[in-house]
């Protein structure tokens, strides 16, 4: 049975359990809503235990994602320098000097680095009134962005950590 935490019209995560292989790592399937379509391959089975170590540092990360420099910009252009500065891709034709971004850029990464999101990047950047979540499929060519409340992606993430924390520790306390 799957569970969304939040509100799939805005930003939610959807995941569920799979009850044929419970131990103290978790497997399921997970995936994430964004203004009610489904993102990421839903279908497949992954680690839920590398999910929850990819939202640790989402957590450490909140409340500190404020990107005055990056909040002029275009969406492309945002990707594009997160991206060029985190990964090494881009756009070839930004020139050293363009791909300048914050200090301290890796707390704009909100990518989830299992097989649910292997081909997707995620990069939250909040401004004065709103956060952008900009986001894109490898395979295609421009991202995507979408405009959440301050801390609403933090909050639905942290609820998704806890859950999927409790679950770990009930299934370890099961094994002992």
């Amino acid at each position: 049975m799957s569970r969304i935490i939040g509100n799939k019209n805005a930003f939610a995560v959807e995941y569920a359990l799979d009850e044929n292989d419970l131990g103290p790592e978790l497997y399921g399937q997970s995936c994430f809503w964004i203004k009610g379509k489904r993102v990421g391959n839903y279908e497949v089975v992954t680690r839920l235990s590398d999910i929850m170590i990819s939202t640790v540092w989402m957590i450490h990360d909140n409340s500190n994602r404020h990107g005055e420099f990056l909040c002029p910009m275009s969406v492309e252009e945002i990707f594009s320098r997160l991206d060029q500065n985190l990964y090494g891709y881009g756009y070839p034709d930004l020139s050293e000097d363009e791909i300048i971004v914050p200090d301290t850029p890796a707390r704009f990464d909100v990518t989830i680095h299992s097989r649910s999101f292997d081909s997707w990047k995620f990069f939250l950047v909040e401004c004065e009134n709103a956060a952008t979540l900009i986001y894109k499929n490898l395979k295609d060519k421009l991202p995507v962005s979408v405009h959440l409340k301050k801390g609403e992606f933090d909050e639905v993430i942290r609820k998704f950590h806890e859950e999927l924390e409790n679950l770990e520790n009930h299934e370890l306390q099961k094994k002992n």
